[in-house]
């Protein structure tokens, strides 16, 4: 599996696990990376990812976008 897709999968289930603790605006990474150990999967196997919510930060602005409106 290509890794830009590993990556998006990872983002998109951040956001969906965030939302999950009300927090339904996160928007998207601006920059997001990772170093790889090994390709994920083969042709024909099944991947399954999980997202967890482990901690919310408490910043001053916690929110992960930025709205100029």
């Amino acid at each position: 599996v290509h890794g830009g897709l590993i990556m998006s999968l990872t983002d998109t289930l951040g956001s969906l696990a965030v939302a999950t603790k009300g927090q339904y605006m996160t928007g998207v990474s601006v920059d997001i990376g990772t170093s790889f150990v090994k390709p994920a999967g083969r042709v024909g196997e099944e991947l399954t990812a999980t997202a967890v919510v482990t901690a919310l930060g408490t910043a001053p602005h916690p929110r992960a976008y930025r709205s100029n409106s």
